[in-house]
């Protein structure tokens, strides 16, 4: 549907078709469409994409869907997207060890 040609879920994964066959994750997929970055979504990465879910970010992209939106709706998704592949258990310690740090200092 978004990606050209048949549905990017079958055959090789990407991003792109793992938010397409998540019902979930439809008003992102719809920003993305309408930000136009489609096709580095489907290359093959990888990227890490921090993706709410619907009822979180249909409140954020309402208006920004709109045509003369794009340049606002495509900085709200580039701050949703990582160059690279970042597992959660390794964000999750790093956010640990940061909180750690920000409790000591606080202490001092």
């Amino acid at each position: 549907m978004c990606c050209g040609g048949s549905s990017p879920a079958v055959g090789f994964p990407t991003i792109a078709g793992k938010a397409v066959a998540t019902p979930t994750l439809s008003t992102p997929v719809a920003a993305v469409i309408a930000a136009g970055p489609v096709g580095t979504l489907s290359s093959p990465g990888p990227f890490t994409v921090f993706a709410p879910t619907d009822a979180a970010f249909a409140k954020a992209v309402t208006k920004l869907l709109l045509p003369k939106s794009k340049a606002a709706l495509v900085k709200l998704l580039k701050y949703h997207v990582l160059a690279g592949k970042a597992m959660a258990a390794a964000i999750q310690e790093v956010d640990r060890r940061r909180r750690s740090r920000s409790r000591t200092s606080a202490l001092r």
